[in-house]
């Protein structure tokens, strides 16, 4: 962190544990400082309960500051502090309509002398009859303002999959697609979503099938998914379409948008962003992978339209006659991808011979970026156009990520 002070000490640069090292000794004073006021102002005994919000609550060196003086409790929303305090008065032996409201400020000249740790004489004046309350303000308002000059820090591990679901598109709010439930294989409190900790997360690149590796599997912390069905499946479709295990679901056969809420550390956006990209240029095409022949679609500049064939696999043949991978001669009609510096995209095919329709399935898959969140959706359609459409519905139906996370 650089800080210009004024002269003559100038610029100076600041270490991340210099600056660690600050902050604890800052609000150790300012908690400190500002209970004692509280105590001597009070004209019974304060019971020290201290609630705390805004993203520096999350550090561990502030709470540990104010769990000296009395149960510290981390709140996530600035208005549950609020109406907790609210309550806590309302409970009290006081008659609201009877309060005096705040004493006199009588020391004129020196009212906005600061106090010890910062505090000025006004502000002391201002609420030393309100109580524990005050605490929680300005704790608030002091952690608000250090998460504006810092960024908020990671979410601890306990709220990753709040945070992904509640990012995850809902039922209904993909036209014409309707959300599954799984049997087995989802979450034990979901039945639509499933869930994947650091140690199983799958990449986001090319076709999803493939583990998490690299610099994406270093910054990845969580994933959520749900998948969307067309309400046009036919009642005949394939086992893979109808299967209520989510591993036995087949994306091949029948039309579908795979979406996925991805959480990564906050200083692992960059990293991971880039290595999905370039593990995009080089995507494999083997028996392993579902969606093959990847096309990455350029953030500006001309789109490059879907693939023109199916890659078979090679078949081995005792002939001295070299093998010729067919080809489809279908060419599906392109939809169309809005790109953006947050967006990555790119197409791919299922081939016909391993596809669960029994023809080529054309996939489009969106990636946005979100704070820490990344956001993929992954159509799967007969044509291009379609996927392209899908794919595109299912990215403006995320939820906003929290503001905390950008």
């Amino acid at each position: 962190m650089t800080v210009h002070l004024p002269r003559p000490v100038g610029r100076i640069t600041l270490s991340e544990q210099e600056v660690d090292a600050t902050g604890d000794r800052y609000f150790a004073t300012q908690f400190s400082d500002l209970l004692t006021r509280l105590d001597e102002s009070a004209t019974e005994p304060i019971s020290h309960r201290l609630m705390l919000c805004g993203g520096l609550a999350y550090d561990p060196g502030v709470p540990a500051a104010a769990r000296v003086h009395g149960p510290v409790k981390v709140m996530a929303n600035p208005q549950h502090v609020l109406c907790r305090g609210a309550l806590t008065f309302a409970a009290a032996a006081i008659d609201s309509t009877d309060d005096p409201g705040p004493r006199p400020i009588t020391d004129t000249d020196a009212e906005d002398e600061p106090a010890p740790g910062g505090i000025s004489k006004r502000t002391l004046a201002l609420f030393g009859g309100v109580g524990a309350s005050v605490v929680v303000i300005a704790v608030a308002g002091g952690l608000a303002l250090s998460a504006a000059m810092t960024g908020a820090p990671d979410f601890r591990e306990q709220e990753l999959p709040n945070v992904a679901a509640s990012v995850l598109p809902a039922n209904q709010s993909i036209p014409g697609m309707s959300l599954r439930s799984w049997t087995d294989g989802a979450d034990a409190t979901n039945a639509t979503t499933r869930s994947l900790s650091a140690a199983d997360a799958r990449s986001l690149a090319c076709g999803g099938t493939r583990p998490a590796a690299g610099a994406e599997a270093d910054g990845m912390r969580w994933q959520s998914s749900r998948i969307f069905v067309s309400d046009d499946t036919t009642a005949d479709a394939g086992a893979g379409a109808k299967a209520t295990s989510w591993d036995n679901f087949d994306p091949s056969a029948t039309t579908n948008v795979i979406v996925t809420a991805a959480i990564v550390g906050r200083d692992d956006r960059e990293s991971v962003w880039q290595d999905i990209s370039a593990s995009n240029q080089r995507c494999p095409s083997t028996k392993d992978d579902l969606v093959r022949t990847i096309v990455v679609i350029p953030q500006t500049g001309p789109d490059p339209g879907p693939p023109s064939y199916a890659q078979e696999i090679p078949v081995a043949s005792t002939s001295r006659t070299p093998t010729t991978p067919p080809t489809s001669t279908t060419r599906a009609p392109q939809g169309g991808v809005t790109m953006s510096t947050q967006r990555q995209a790119w197409r791919g095919l299922t081939p016909a011979s391993v596809s669960g329709t029994g023809t080529d399935m054309h996939v489009t898959c969106v990636l946005d970026i979100d704070g820490v969140v990344l956001k993929r959706s992954c159509a799967t359609a007969e044509d291009s156009g379609t996927a392209d459409h899908l794919a595109q519905q299912a990215a403006v139906a995320f939820n906003p990520a929290p503001e905390i996370t950008r």
